[in-house]
C-alpha cells in the first residue's frame, strides 16, 4: 500500500472518467481519418469534485480531423469506481450518433458520408 511515506508518493490516486475515444470508417491507421468521437476530453479548466476526482465534459465529433458536432452540456460521472457505462456508437445511412446507457449524447446527419472504413 502506498502511503506519504512510501518514495515517490504523491498523493491519493484520483479517478478520472473521460478522454472514451473511438473512431468509426477510419483506415486502421489514423484516428483522424474517419468518424471520431471524443467523450469528456480533458481540459484545463476541468475542476475537481469535493473528493477529488475530474469529471471530462463534453462530446465531440470528428470527421475527418474536423469539428462538425458537440455537446458541451454532457457531464462525465465523477464517481466511476465499479460503474459499468454502456457506450455505443453507430452510423446509419447518413447519421452518426453515439449513446451512454441508451441515452443519445450526440447525433450528426452527414450530407456525404464516409465510405467503409475500421473501427
Amino acid at each position: 500500500m502506498l502511503d506519504d511515506k512510501t518514495p515517490g508518493y504523491k498523493g491519493p490516486f484520483l479517478e478520472r472518467t473521460g478522454d472514451f475515444n473511438v473512431t468509426l470508417f477510419g483506415d486502421g491507421q489514423d484516428v483522424r481519418s474517419g468518424y471520431t468521437f471524443l467523450v469528456g476530453p480533458h481540459s484545463p479548466g476541468d475542476e475537481r469534485d469535493r473528493h477529488g476526482r475530474i469529471s471530462g465534459s463534453g462530446v465531440q465529433l470528428l470527421r475527418l480531423g474536423k469539428l462538425v458536432a458537440h455537446n458541451d452540456a454532457f457531464q462525465f460521472f465523477a464517481c466511476a469506481h465499479n460503474r459499468w457505462a454502456d457506450l455505443r456508437a453507430e452510423r446509419r445511412g447518413q447519421r452518426v450518433a453515439l449513446f451512454l446507457d441508451g441515452q443519445p449524447l450526440l447525433t450528426y446527419d452527414d450530407p456525404q458520408p464516409l465510405g467503409d472504413g475500421y473501427v
